[in-house]
């Protein structure tokens, strides 16, 4: 099984870097109403982007997203 590495990104910031295993429904609520922390801290009028980094195994997922995290 497999997951997928993404970040929340605008211009040269980076907002917020996570996982996810369906990329569509995760950017869906990114954008919705009931936003998660990491994306409800992005200022009013923002206009981010929804950018996928990696696809790794599910396994390799925490070392993945810290590394991203760590470098972005």
């Amino acid at each position: 099984m497999t997951t997928t590495i993404y970040c929340l990104a605008c211009d040269d910031i980076v907002w917020y870097v996570g996982r996810t295993r369906k990329p569509e429904a995760r950017e869906s609520f990114h954008k919705g109403k009931y936003a998660s922390y990491g994306s409800s801290l992005i200022p009013d009028g923002v206009k981010w982007k929804f950018i996928i980094l990696e696809v790794v195994n599910v396994e390799d997922a925490p070392g993945a997203e810290k590394f991203y995290y760590d470098y972005l």
